[in-house]
């Protein structure tokens, strides 16, 4: 009989658990739909993907070459940016901290001289790009790590005292580089690139993102400099569907970021994920070389560089827009015309 009672009182407490899981569970996606109506930031399921260099990764002697072995992990649930922040968010958020401290404010200005390149005609972007209209919509650029960590910062305090906050507590951040890779592959498998398939070009030859498009064969390192390159430029591109495009007497190549809401976005909502601007994580990846398959050089780990960013540039050809990519930088407050941010968001209570 105590058996019994015993097996009762568990059957009790489980069904009555489930009932609370789905009903918390029934609220959570309410409020998610909530969320993606209302703002930029879509959901991202959890899963698992495999990491690690792709097949075009040859070893060599400089730490651009240092791809680590292949292994699955596991993501969480999280939200994410749809859209590289902008000039105006970023705009809005050194105006309202500029309020509270003029002198803070101006640290936290983007660096527009990154714009002042020799023999590139981006001279005017150095005064236009951050503060005219016509840029608004354009990803912030010339921003560092620090930077970008406060802009998530006031952007947590921010959501947390509104009071029609659609989740009771979150908090904005950058994504770490499992995040990044995993919403970047958009749910595909096999694919590096985030549209599913590894051409650059359509059967029109219209590109599917902003970059260095030289040709088709950019996504195989054809930014090193080598003997043949001129031949290389020269070979057909070989596209989706079969069809070649001369790119001999073709333009691909881009002068400048594109709005941050351009070319389609990924089975996830995301935009930009390849080219565009390369997008900063929040990795620490460099302090444990144990992960790298050819880190042997000591002096290679004392010369690591401080972070990454994803995704490959305006300014990148072809292979540095696949996910499993990493392009370095050297502090936390370099800068560059070519290096943006996006957000994640965590849910604490809801």
């Amino acid at each position: 009989m105590k058996n019994i009672l015993l097996l009762s009182s568990f059957l009790f407490g489980f069904f009555t658990l489930t009932a609370q899981y789905k009903d918390s569970l029934k609220t959570f996606q309410k409020l998610t739909k909530s969320l993606e109506k209302k703002t930029d930031f879509v959901f991202i399921p959890s899963g698992s993907f495999t990491r690690g260099s792709n097949d075009s990764d040859m070893p060599t002697p400089d730490l651009n070459g240092y791809y680590f072995r292949n292994h699955v992990v596991s993501v969480d649930s999280f939200f994410m940016q749809k859209y590289e922040v902008s000039n105006s968010q970023y705009l809005e958020f050194v105006a309202a901290i500029e309020k509270r401290d003029s002198l803070l404010g101006k640290t936290l200005l983007p660096d527009t001289l990154v714009w002042r390149t020799p023999q590139m005609t981006n001279e005017p972007y150095v005064e236009y790009y951050f503060r005219h209209p016509a840029y608004a919509n354009y990803p912030v650029v010339g921003i560092s790590y620090q930077q970008a960590k406060a802009f998530a910062e006031w952007q947590t305090e921010k959501y947390n005292a509104k009071e029609d906050r659609i989740f009771k507590k979150v908090c904005f951040r950058l994504p770490t580089e499992e995040e990044w890779e995993f919403a970047a592959k958009g749910g595909h498998k096999y694919a590096y690139l985030p549209w599913g398939h590894n051409a650059t070009l359509s059967s029109e030859g219209e590109a599917y993102a902003n970059f260095r498009c030289i040709s088709q064969l950019s996504v195989y390192r054809d930014s090193v400099l080598i003997d043949n390159f001129g031949e290389l430029k020269k070979r057909p591109v070989y596209l989706t569907t079969g069809a070649t495009v001369d790119t001999e007497n073709s333009q691909y190549n881009s002068d400048v970021t594109a709005p941050v809401n351009s070319y389609e976005p990924n089975p996830y909502g995301l935009h930009n994920m390849a080219g565009n601007a390369e997008e900063l994580v929040d990795a620490y990846f460099l302090r444990d070389a144990s992960i790298y398959e050819f880190m042997t050089d000591e002096r290679a780990k004392s010369d690591a560089p401080w972070g990454v960013t994803k995704g490959g540039s305006w300014n990148d050809t072809g292979y540095y827009l696949q996910y499993p990519v990493r392009q370095f930088y050297k502090s936390q407050d370099d800068k560059s015309s070519e290096v943006g941010f996006r957000l994640v968001m965590e849910v604490l209570d809801y």
